[in-house]
């Protein structure tokens, strides 16, 4: 019973093929083939992936020795302690005063006092 849905089923893929074959044209066909190839080149691969893989892992009975964490902790030169920074939130205040922009493309400086900007919004 099991042969006849076998040959059937490669009966029905072959009848299949010759079907699609004849309705698809040559660009279709062609990356259809190459997507097949593709995937058929990529399992030798696969398998040599694995059987790489497979020699580097202990048997599953061994354990490797467990070795507690390295930490290294440098103290600061001279003893010194850091001083703490500022938020990223806070921006340093500008001196007041007026500022000198330079326009690429312009001659002049624009000096501003603070107040609205020079440039047109």
């Amino acid at each position: 019973m099991g042969r006849i849905i076998l040959i059937a089923a490669v009966l029905f893929a072959i009848t299949l093929a010759i079907f699609i074959g004849v309705k698809l044209s040559q660009d279709a066909l062609g990356i259809i083939v190459g997507v097949f190839l593709g995937v058929l080149a990529s399992v030798p691969t696969s398998f040599g992936l694995i059987w790489i893989i497979s020699r580097r892992l202990p048997p599953p009975g061994q354990q490797t020795p467990n070795q507690p964490p390295v930490l290294i902790v440098n103290p600061a030169p001279g003893g010194q302690q850091y001083l703490p920074q500022p938020s990223p939130n806070q921006f340093p205040a500008l001196p007041p005063g007026q500022r000198n922009f330079r326009v690429i493309g312009s001659e002049a400086e624009i000096n501003h006092d603070g107040g609205e900007p020079p440039w047109p919004a």
